[in-house]
């Protein structure tokens, strides 16, 4: 059978034969058949967490950190012991170097990243996140049920 244009796969006037199905199944059955498969009970409900990586992630993350703090020290120490008598370790509007300034909003950035990571992490290993997405997979469920004409 000749391969269809766009416009007729997608108005379903075209249909792939059975040898078409069974030589190339990925090509019309693919993520999508997988996800209404996986969607179809909560049983088949499966996810990796990939653990190890993301501790990787974290623990790279806290070393970022790590640094731009140790950073931070050295430059409060050096100008400690200037000579400079304008030098104000206490003020971020009076200080003469924009080092810091530029320390710290480096820190903020790294620091929302990270905590926004932990916040997705502690999430995505909790109750409440598999009962969440058990509840999306049910509605999706309902959805295709619905969108296919088998009802609820």
């Amino acid at each position: 059978m000749a391969a269809p244009n766009a416009g007729e796969y997608l108005s379903e006037k075209w249909k792939p034969s059975e040898k078409d199905l069974e030589l190339r199944p990925w090509k019309y059955y693919g993520y999508s058949a997988f996800a209404e498969w996986a969607a179809s009970e909560s049983d088949f409900f499966v996810l990796r967490r990939f653990g190890a990586l993301n501790m990787r992630v974290i623990l790279k993350l806290q070393d970022d950190i790590l640094q731009l703090e140790e950073e931070l020290e050295s430059l409060d120490e050096t100008n400690r012991i200037s000579d400079d008598l304008n030098m104000n370790n206490g003020s971020f509007r009076y200080d003469p170097d924009a080092r810091r300034v530029n320390i710290i909003e480096r820190s903020y950035t790294k620091l929302k990243e990270y905590s926004a990571y932990l916040s997705l992490i502690t999430f995505i290993d909790s109750d409440s996140c598999f009962l969440a997405i058990r509840q999306i997979f049910g509605f999706l469920r309902a959805s295709l049920r619905a969108t296919n004409g088998r009802g609820s």
